[in-house]
């Protein structure tokens, strides 16, 4: 048996279905690059069924993190890994089949000091996407743009082992932004990032206002547990940053003009723009005088 170089690292929470898709899709990767499969249940409330949708691909390896998060899942994932190079997706993401030998040629042609995001292509179930998907396929992710920023997202993450062993894990007292912060601390000590545009995974739309209301809460409940550690999150729940949330959002709209395909899709998104920013307001507001509690995962 080959040496692996590459563990993917995947947490996943009661989501079998996608789990399995995602997995097909790892099934059938192109290239030479002997990989591994790490799936880590992060205490779904039916176990076997996870175990049930890893059991026909012999390249999954399973592991549980009964304890919540996400980032504690791969930080489990990280201290069974074998490859030299760690790999991150997610349960809901759907890898091109040539993901990994993409992500690995990118990652050969930086130094072992620069993290790699790849593209998150984001798609509707639908073929005629409603508001909030069009929403999702514009705004979401933006891994491009996350880059030149100096962060990224694990749903598409390479990276040498080396660089948890400089710089440690993912901070796993949050439920979200623990990738951000990872690449901010990580930046702060040297490190630099890359973007991989044929490193691609789908990943579907939010389709409702209830699950882009409880991504919301999510983001914003990570900003805020991390307040006190990370300035750029703490500023979040300033009275300015707040504020800023209600001056309407020009370079949005504008942006939105570009992309839009109608006058009806762009009256479409920007409305839902509108209703993100002054909901958030209220999240952020509601958390900052502490009538909200911590985001919690049900």
């Amino acid at each position: 048996m080959s040496e692996i170089i590459v563990s993917v690292i995947i947490p996943v929470y009661n989501d079998t279905s996608r789990l399995f898709k995602c997995l097909s899709a790892l099934n059938v990767q192109s290239g030479d690059v002997p990989f591994e499969v790490i799936v880590i249940d992060n205490g779904s409330s039916e176990p076997s069924a996870i175990e049930k949708c890893c059991s026909p691909f012999k390249f999954v390896r399973l592991a549980t993190e009964t304890e919540k998060g996400s980032y504690k899942a791969r930080n489990k994932g990280l201290c069974i890994a074998q490859g030299n190079i760690i790999a991150f997706t997610d349960s809901d993401c759907i890898p091109d089949p040539s993901w990994i030998a993409e992500g690995v040629a990118a990652l050969k042609n930086e130094s072992k000091n620069v993290i790699v995001a790849g593209d998150i292509k984001v798609f509707s179930a639908s073929s005629v996407p409603n508001s909030i998907e069009l929403y999702e396929q514009l705004f979401a992710f933006q891994q491009r743009e996350n880059v030149r920023a100096g962060h990224c997202v694990t749903a598409n993450l390479f990276l040498h082992r080396k660089i948890f062993e400089d710089i440690g894990v993912f901070n796993a007292e949050t439920l979200s932004g623990g990738d951000v912060e990872f690449c901010k601390r990580a930046s702060r000590m040297g490190k630099s990032f890359g973007f991989a545009e044929h490193a691609v995974v789908l990943h579907p739309a939010r389709a409702s206002w209830k699950e882009y209301r409880t991504k919301i809460r999510r983001i914003m409940g990570g900003a805020y547990k991390l307040r006190n550690q990370e300035d750029y999150m703490a500023e979040q729940f300033t009275f300015l940053g707040l504020l800023r949330l209600l001056i309407p959002p020009v370079n949005g709209v504008m942006y939105i003009a570009r992309r839009s395909n109608s006058l009806t899709d762009f009256i479409r998104i920007a409305s839902v723009l509108m209703m993100v920013r002054y909901y958030g307001f209220w999240i952020k507001f509601l958390y900052k005088f502490k009538i909200l509690r911590e985001f919690e995962r049900k």
